[in-house]
């Protein structure tokens, strides 16, 4: 409205603001219905927020060069995540660190461990029976429309939850706690659920094409990489290199997939 120019974190501000969607926010959160109209569903929006704030879109230079960061490679040993920390000479590698909760007893080059995930990922693309199982949980799932309401209808009992103990001390506290805690379990599955079905959008005219996939990986975008890993992978975990191997072993590799 001013006249500047636009930068990315404005419009990312923008596209996640629940105001496009006719609704108020509160710190993040979605509070009430507003006065305006929306100019997009409250399922389109989900999806925004789903994207736009993915830690794997962080800008950080780290972050944009390694594929398998924030969970999706995981120590095999201790279950911690595998961090990115490049050795001395700058190449990248994977690691499990002890300043971040692990056992430090992990560490492999970025490269090869990527390159055999990658692999690993369009096999199982090239295959009927994943394709299968992603239509069949297509099927089964509700609606995004519902999905959606079903989340609304879920925070606004949080809402009045909340304000029966704290302002009117209608309920007791162990009440409380077991309506809440259930109610967070049913809305934190649900927005995995929306959350997954987006993911499913990255695989959208991928069937039959895994030879095209192949060749031209490298030539995608860094997220449209990490979108289609993180869809068909749940995680990896990552076992301790083998003794007396000098070089890469796919066996130390233990997926874990989504389908």
């Amino acid at each position: 409205v001013k006249g500047g120019r636009w930068t990315s974190p404005v419009l990312k501000r923008l596209l996640t603001s629940a105001r496009l969607a006719g609704w108020r926010e509160y710190k993040g959160e979605i509070v009430a219905e507003a006065e305006w109209e929306g100019i997009i569903d409250r399922a389109t929006l989900e999806r925004l927020r789903k994207i736009l704030n993915d830690p794997g879109r962080l800008t950080r230079h780290y972050a944009r060069k390694y594929l398998l960061t924030g969970g999706l490679a995981r120590c095999a040993l201790c279950g911690a995540n595998l961090v990115a920390r490049p050795r001395g000479d700058h190449r990248r590698c994977y690691v499990c660190a002890s300043d971040f909760g692990g056992c430090g007893k992990i560490r492999t080059l970025a490269d090869p461990l990527e390159e055999a995930v990658v692999e690993m990922v369009i096999q199982v693309l090239d295959g009927p029976a994943f394709w299968q199982e992603v239509r069949r949980a297509d099927e089964g799932d509700q609606a995004d429309g519902e999905l959606v309401g079903q989340i609304r209808a879920d925070e606004e009992k949080i809402e009045e939850l909340t304000t029966d103990y704290y302002v009117d001390g209608a309920i007791p506290k162990a009440a409380f706690l077991s309506a809440r805690d259930q109610l967070e379990a049913r809305l934190n599955e649900n927005r995995a659920k929306l959350g997954h079905r987006e993911g499913n959008r990255a695989l959208e005219g991928l069937e039959g094409r895994t030879d095209d996939l192949r060749g031209t990986w490298a030539g995608l975008p860094f997220d449209s990489q990490r979108a289609i890993v993180a869809t068909v992978l749940d995680h990896i975990d990552l076992n301790p290199a083998i003794k007396g191997q000098n070089f890469f072993n796919p066996a130390r590799l233990a997926p874990v997939w989504r389908y």
